[in-house]
Parts: C-alpha cells; structure tokens; sequence
C-alpha cells in the first residue's frame, strides 16, 4: 500500500520553510493513498493550485529479472484533496502487460498533468493527463536515441514560458550523460529537443533532479 504522512502537503511544506529557530512538524495524519494488493513503489506528488488538490503518482509490480522476464511495472494515479482525502480511485496512467513502465515523474501546468516514465528500460516515455484525471494523450516516445539505455526521468513546469523541462540520464558505452527536451505546455507536444545537457566524457551521471524559478 502507499501512504503519505503530514497532508495537507501544502501547509507541510511552509511548515518546513519557516525560519529554523522553529521545529518543522507533520500537519495531519497518515492518509493512505493506496490500499492495492500489489508493491506500490517510487511515489511522487504534485499540487494543483486551480483546483487546489494532488495528484499522486506510483509504480506497482515487480522489474523484469533474469528468472523473471516477464514481470513488467506499471504506473498508477490517485487525486487527493489537500485534507488528504482521496478523489475517486486510483486510476491508470499507463499499464500494459507486456512493457515495463517505472520510475514516473509529473509535473502540473496549464490545466494539465505532464508524467515522464521509464519504458522497458531504454526510452522515456510521456503522458499528458486532464485535471480530472482523464488522459489526454495517452503515450510517446521522447528521447530519439537509438542505442544504449535512459534512466531517472525527471519533469518541471516553466511557468514564464508555458512549457515543461524534461530531463534524464543516458547511458551509452562507457559514461552517462545528461538529456532534456522542452514541452509544450498546452499540449506536451515537443518544442526543442532531446539535447545533451551534460556531455560527460569521463564518469556518470545518476539520479538527477530538477527544479524551476521564474526569477531566474
């Protein structure tokens, strides 16, 4: 089952980023977000501030392995009000029994949910989601390379620009590098890229993350 603790988030959140001669605590209980039989796995969560509510993002089933080929992953959604009550069900994002769909990543802009995943271990794949959960484009493949292996997808929402930066590692013969594209805000549609944002001629790039300032 997945759980998050301290809703509603928001509140959390300036609880945190007030000044450090206060202690930071949890606001709320324990909401159980899902209770599927299933291993839920790598939650991420955005706020929705035109309908003042959270979406919820998960993985659930077990990685293909050696013994296990035919195992596969898929990715799951739950709206959340910010008293930490569930909107509905959760809901699929992408689920297909024979493609390995893991480690999601959303961002919200412009009326709309963007998700970025990992498929099948090589590409990274979008999906662009209505706020009220509905799908409005169900899946494309972004990144256009044709050998080696991408991984860690990340996604934010410009709001000075309307768009979404996504970002993730790509690993060829020997390093790992850093890639991104920009998105349409309206319809996730590709703007510019995949470019390479950190060509590393020596080592590796793991598990980045990325974050956005108007101010900036």
């Amino acid at each position: 089952s997945l759980r998050m603790a301290g809703l509603p988030l928001a509140v959390l959140a300036s609880c945190l980023m007030a000044s450090t001669a206060s202690a930071a605590s949890t606001v709320g209980s324990e909401v159980q977000v899902s209770d599927l039989p299933d291993q839920d796995r790598r939650p991420q969560v955005v706020f929705n501030p035109d309908l003042n509510e959270f979406l919820v993002v998960w993985e659930i089933g077990d990685a293909p392995t050696p013994t296990a080929p035919n195992n596969h992953r898929d990715v799951l959604g739950q709206r959340v009000t910010v008293d930490g009550q569930r909107i509905g069900g959760p809901f699929p994002i992408r689920t297909n029994a024979s493609l390995d769909e893991a480690e999601a990543s959303v961002a919200y802009g412009n009326g709309r949910y963007l998700v970025v995943m990992r498929l099948q271990g090589v590409d990274v794949l979008v999906t662009v989601i209505n706020s009220d959960g509905s799908i409005a484009v169900p899946g494309f493949i972004l990144n256009t390379t044709t050998s080696g292996t991408c991984a860690a997808p990340r996604v934010v929402y410009r709001s000075a620009q309307d768009d979404f930066l996504a970002i993730w590692t790509y690993r060829g013969d020997d390093t790992t590098d850093l890639h991104g594209a920009l998105l349409d805000g309206a319809t996730g549609n590709p703007l510019r890229g995949p470019l390479v944002l950190r060509d590393m001629l020596v080592g590796f790039v793991a598990q980045p993350d990325v974050a956005y300032s108007p101010s900036i």
